[in-house]
């Protein structure tokens, strides 16, 4: 099972008027869809055979919908809401990429261009075998271009249960000190997706700011956007958060354990669909009253680990994951209105675009009633 974004790119037409950095507005108490919408929504989830569907769309500054159609958990006959927490898989990444942005601003002496091994206290340094003599950046690794393998073993029976079982130093070291994670070509010469590369990002954002980076982005992106549900380990969650985490099934019904991964911020972030609306909030607002606009500018300028697409002053930006039992995908622009989905099932190759084209349909559609 492989962390590789599967990149669905549907962006419809945007609004060309610019949106102004105007103060967040709190979430209506009742910010619950249609009948015909929930209908619909629940309509989908049937046809494509899902334990659950959780989804939120902000528009103007505010939620329009959050909720959740479905179980969370079939054994505890536990129904899905917007407070269910579910795996973010390679939706992860666009937080790393926020949190590099931040770390920038407050570290102006540090440049995308640096060769990370100015920025890593280890013993040996960070060089593909094959090419000792070209530096590595930040710039390759958040663009994809590092010449690092997609992952170390993606497998599911290999993952740890339920949090990882290494440091992301520790980890990153061994597996980097291996021929095996490094491609035939050499830092900046191919786009390759790597989970891999993302984690020495984060790991960068770690040694930098001398601090763990799940206290990295507690501090600095969850705490200011109040995004209370979201935390990349299983074993940070309370224990009545952890009573509200979805289990990820397969296809077929089969439970499988809630697991994590060594390198982790590729893929493991946990959230839900009331915390992603808040932070679709804050982006569609350029940050106002939680993060800085020049942080939110240069995530997005960049871009920084978030797929965007800019013709002119219409801009969208959006991501997807998939892992065991999950899939999810986000999506805003300056029109204003963003939306995600967080699924905890996993979707049959066959159904990828046709659920992508009627969720995306149904929840825009939502937007724009």
């Amino acid at each position: 099972m492989s962390r590789t974004i599967y990149c669905l790119m549907a962006f419809a037409v945007l609004s060309c008027t610019v949106l102004s950095c105007t103060p967040l507005k709190d979430a209506p108490d009742d910010a619950q869809p249609t009948g015909d919408f929930d209908a619909k929504m629940e309509e989908l989830r049937v046809r494509f055979n899902l334990t659950s569907i959780a989804a939120v769309v902000v528009k103007g500054g505010a939620v329009v919908v959050s909720d959740a159609w479905g179980t969370a958990n079939v054994d505890a006959n536990q129904a899905a809401d917007s407070a269910t927490l579910y795996s973010l898989a390679s939706c992860s990444k666009p937080f790393v990429g926020l949190a590099l942005a931040v770390l920038l601003e407050e570290n102006p002496d540090i440049d995308l261009d640096d060769d990370i091994n100015a920025l890593l206290d280890w013993d040996a340094p960070v060089t593909h075998p094959q090419f000792a003599d070209t530096p590595l950046t930040l710039r390759h690794l958040v663009e994809h271009r590092s010449g690092i393998v997609a992952d170390s073993d993606a497998d599911y029976d290999t993952y740890p249960k339920p949090d990882p079982d290494q440091s992301l130093s520790a980890f990153l070291q061994s597996v980097l000190s291996t021929d095996s994670a490094w491609l035939s070509t050499g830092p900046g010469a191919a786009y390759e997706y790597s989970n891999l590369g993302v984690a020495l990002a984060a790991l960068i954002i770690e040694e930098v700011s001398g601090e763990d980076f799940r206290d990295f982005t507690k501090s600095r992106l969850f705490d200011p956007i109040g995004m209370a549900d979201t935390r990349w380990f299983f074993g940070d969650l309370s224990a009545s958060q952890q009573a509200r985490h979805a289990i990820p099934y397969d296809d077929e019904g089969f439970a499988y354990e809630i697991y994590g991964f060594n390198d982790y911020p590729s893929g493991l972030l946990r959230s839900t669909a009331d915390d992603m609306g808040k932070f679709l909030i804050m982006l569609t607002n350029q940050g106002a009253n939680a993060l800085s606009t020049s942080s939110v500018s240069a995530f997005e300028n960049t871009p920084l680990l978030i797929e965007a697409e800019i013709d002119g002053p219409t801009r969208a930006f959006d991501h997807s994951g998939s892992e065991a039992g999950v899939s999810t995908y986000f999506t805003y622009g300056n029109d204003g209105v963003g939306f995600a989905w967080m699924i905890n099932t996993d979707v049959a190759e066959a159904d990828d675009d046709a659920l992508f084209a009627a969720l995306t349909a149904l929840l825009r559609a939502e937007a724009e009633r």
